[in-house]
């Protein structure tokens, strides 16, 4: 059994140990180092394990095997068997440890809000290196109802109340009022806010809660019947606040309004852009149309009594190539429009024809898209699809029209 250091020390972040086994791990140049005892936390109840280092070496994930502690060392191999018996010492990465101290104690400062405040039970908690969660037993969450249970925190962590470890054996954590019942058997240790929480817990936490610093909440999203909260606490909130006030002066000196009136200059300007957008595609209809009308205007009939239009463009987006195809068929009659275009790096092909017609335009658009060595579909009158062999679109292009009616295939 490794004796765990962290349990009554979050504090301790040097220390020594006899090291009682080491094993190599999956990945060469890890090993698996036991301890006799150790300081470093082990990835568990959703907390991320500790960083630092053994003996000088690199720790890179601590995790538990039964009641042992493992160690996930990268070691040369001839280090790695002269360690076994020998007295090392463990460094703790403190920055670490002391952002997961203040996110973990803000976890319960949280949980134990939004139990006394609306009898909602937390039943997960998420701490990772970009977001900290919490899973709340709630159908949903106001913003109003969001700021009390901030408000409600904060002004703990203001009154500096201390934290404590506490023992209990079964019998006695049976009479004691916990914010939840634990599953596990044996003697439970227990985190203590003094007169405002206390439940059982293996994680590393503050001695005061000032030293979780702020506790944020930065947002939330329902989640089947629950309602997952995303928050910072202390120097990551601090980090957060300098991001989001660094991103609204710059906002402020650009749109040149205070910062209170963003919100209402940002509708504006989204209202503004979409007044622009409808516009912007009501005169692309137009042009659109303009084109189709012109591209009729220039076109004769073939052998068969057909118009049949071949054209190639640069850079026209598929959706507007198909677009403009309609466009050319809406009032057109005996009318064939075989289109390409060659857009970020594909070649593109729409063939259509008018509604008199009971030609399948099919066959000719897959003759052409084997060409381009690309795919595509759609109904007999209006088909479409791409590839990219760009280079070969006229060539493509030539392919179709000459499996149409009058265009003196041979």
């Amino acid at each position: 059994m490794t004796q765990r250091l962290y349990y009554n020390d979050s504090y301790l972040v040097s220390f020594h140990a006899r090291v009682v086994a080491v094993d190599p791990a999956d990945e060469p140049g890890l090993y698996r180092v036991i301890l006799d005892r150790t300081a470093f936390y082990p990835e568990s109840g959703g907390q991320p394990a500790d960083g630092g280092t053994i003996a000088g070496h690199p720790v890179t994930g601590v995790t538990e095997q039964d009641d042992q502690v493992v160690h996930l060392v990268r070691l040369e191999a001839t280090i790695a068997q002269s360690l076994v018996g020998q007295e090392v010492e463990g460094a703790i990465d403190w920055p670490r440890r002391l952002d997961h101290l203040q996110q973990h104690a803000g976890q319960h400062l949280l949980s134990a809000a939004f139990e006394q405040l609306y009898d909602a039970d937390t039943i997960g908690f998420h701490l990772g290196d970009e977001e900290v969660t919490i899973d709340l037993t709630l159908d949903e969450l106001t913003v109003e109802a969001a700021k009390a249970a901030e408000r409600r925190v904060n002004q703990v962590v203001l009154e500096n109340r201390p934290i404590r470890v506490r023992w209990a054996d079964p019998e006695e954590a049976a009479g004691l009022p916990l914010r939840k019942r634990p599953e596990r058997a044996g003697t439970l240790r227990l985190i203590e806010v003094e007169g405002f929480d206390l439940n059982a817990c293996g994680g590393t936490h503050p001695r005061r809660t000032g030293e979780v610093g702020l506790v944020k909440i930065i947002g939330w999203e329902r989640m089947r019947r629950q309602v997952r909260v995303r928050f910072f606490c202390g120097w990551r909130a601090l980090s957060d606040y300098s991001l989001k006030n660094e991103i609204v002066a710059g906002l402020v000196a650009t749109l040149a309004v205070p910062a209170v009136q963003l919100r209402d200059e940002a509708a504006r300007l989204q209202e503004s852009l979409a007044a622009a957008d409808r516009e912007l595609r009501q005169l692309r209809q137009e042009l659109l149309a303009a084109e189709a009308a012109a591209l009729l205007a220039g076109a004769s009939s073939n052998p068969a009594g057909l118009r049949v239009l071949v054209r190639r463009w640069e850079g026209r987006e598929a959706g507007e190539l198909r677009l403009l195809a309609q466009m050319t068929l809406k009032e057109a009659t005996s009318t064939i429009v075989v289109f390409g275009s060659v857009q970020a790096e594909k070649a593109h092909l729409v063939l259509g024809r008018s509604n008199d017609l009971e030609l399948d335009v099919r066959p000719a658009l897959n003759a052409a898209l084997a060409l381009v060595e690309g795919r595509g579909g759609g109904p007999p009158a209006l088909a479409q699809g791409g590839g990219p062999a760009t280079g070969r679109l006229n060539e493509a292009l030539e392919a179709a029209r000459r499996l149409l009616p009058g265009e003196g295939q041979e």
